[in-house]
């Protein structure tokens, strides 16, 4: 008689860390949430509270950092007693769930049961729950768990990039902040493999600059007049050889046309970075390529009312480098 083992994976908890720019860090806490997974098992409450809300605070603090200039600037940030800003390394949980309220990574709703749940996680100390006498069971050792899995999910589609919140529309894209570095993964089978836009620079005339790396057989595009996934215009970047890079307008998810060719064909780089840097205003649109200026003019309508991002097609492509800047 044939022996079969069939072997059930049960995981409590969302492995998707491409928010963090750190990937060491991100490698660090999907081994503590692969432990977490075990502890739900075995109905270990107190261990799940601690490692949840650890975790928790290991996830803040790399988002919060990305965001240093603008958390300094909220009344939450708590201020030396000479009257600057504490150092970062300083931050308690306390201080940084307030802050995660004010940067909208935690529902407003939802601050109080962090806050408790932050006082929990010092019973590790068997003295500190002796003296609170609020006893931990299995019910809210589920709850820590909701409370970090709840704020994953928040953070799974956004990218804090030069203090920037961009909104993942598809697939994977990470940032890596110490190589400023964007990664544009592939994504089947959708055709907007890896998605980014912001809004934040709506209303603006802007210009962005960044180095483009991509190989052979590759599409890449930078996106602008963004009104949803289904309107909007981009340049083009493509390394097929049959194929075109220009200014395409898509009318239908999907589905682009093409509404101006560049001046130059065949003209983007495989072996080296490409620099691109394009400007924006509210009437005008000019890209320049590796130092050549490939469109300009009226004939493409702008609205720097929209948004802009970026996705790849065909294979993966990064960025480094990017800057955003409003003139």
């Amino acid at each position: 008689m044939d022996m079969y083992t069939v072997q059930i994976q049960l995981e409590a908890t969302s492995k998707d860390l491409n928010f963090l720019s750190d990937p060491e860090l991100a490698q660090v806490i999907r081994t503590i949430l692969t432990e977490i997974d075990s502890l739900t098992m075995i109905r270990a409450h107190r261990s799940l509270i601690y490692l949840s809300m650890s975790t928790l605070e290991g996830i803040l603090s790399n988002v919060l950092a990305l965001n240093i200039n603008k958390i300094q600037t909220f009344a939450s940030y708590p201020k030396k007693k000479g009257g600057g800003p504490k150092d970062m390394k300083d931050l308690k949980l306390a201080h940084m769930i307030a802050i995660a309220k004010d940067l909208q990574i935690i529902a407003p709703e939802f601050l109080d049961t962090f806050k408790k749940f932050k006082e929990f996680r010092n019973y590790m100390h068997p003295l500190v729950e002796v003296e609170h006498k609020h006893p931990l069971d299995i019910g809210l050792g589920q709850i820590a768990l909701g409370l970090m899995n709840h704020t994953i999910s928040r953070l799974e589609k956004i990218r804090f990039i030069q203090e920037k919140i961009w909104k993942v529309i598809s697939g994977i894209p990470v940032y890596n902040s110490s190589q400023r570095q964007i990664e544009f993964k592939l994504f089947r089978p959708l055709r907007t493999h890896s998605f980014l836009v912001t809004e934040d620079f709506a209303g603006n005339n802007i210009e962005i600059n960044f180095e483009l790396h991509i190989g052979e057989d590759a599409v890449f595009n930078f996106v602008f007049n963004y009104e949803n996934e289904e309107r909007f215009h981009m340049l083009r970047f493509e390394t097929r050889k049959n194929e075109f890079s220009g200014v395409l307008h898509c009318e239908h998810k999907y589905a682009w046309r093409l509404v101006e060719e560049y001046n130059s064909k065949w003209i983007i780089k495989t072996e080296q970075p490409n620099k691109v840097s394009i400007r924006i205003d509210s009437t005008n649109l000019k890209l320049c390529l590796n130092g050549k200026e490939e469109l300009s003019g009226k004939s493409i309508p702008c609205d720097n009312k929209k948004y802009v991002g970026f996705f790849n097609e065909v294979r993966d492509v990064y960025i480094s480098n990017l800057t955003i800047a409003t003139v």
